[in-house]
């Protein structure tokens, strides 16, 4: 049976430092964010969601705080154009994201 939902799913337990990759480049592919869910450690923390190296969304939490979530929306949060890698720049070990993503073979 055939997927119902034009969109994919990532989790990912994020590196303190930049530039996290989330997403691979990937030759021909690029992609659109929809949905993000964060889910905070025990420290408080600010996510920003890139086009490869250029900042698009930021998004922060509270250390032990209520999980953060991006709803979908006819507008995505962040994109990686065709052959950039979708990453996430976090200050700390201990933040989680769930993301709702959809893959373009042409322009974002």
């Amino acid at each position: 049976m055939a997927d119902k939902f034009f969109c994919k799913i990532a989790n990912a337990t994020l590196a303190s430092g930049d530039n996290n990759t989330i997403l691979p480049a990937t030759a021909g592919q690029g992609y659109k964010l929809w949905q993000a869910i964060v889910v905070p450690g025990a420290n408080a923390d600010v996510l920003t969601f890139k086009n490869g190296s250029t900042a698009q969304s930021i998004v922060g939490v509270t250390a032990n705080g209520v999980s953060a979530i991006l709803p979908f929306s006819d507008v995505p949060w962040a994109y990686a154009d065709v052959g950039n890698a979708l990453t996430v720049n976090s200050g700390t070990t201990t933040t989680k994201t769930t993301l709702c993503y959809s893959q373009a073979n042409g322009p974002c």
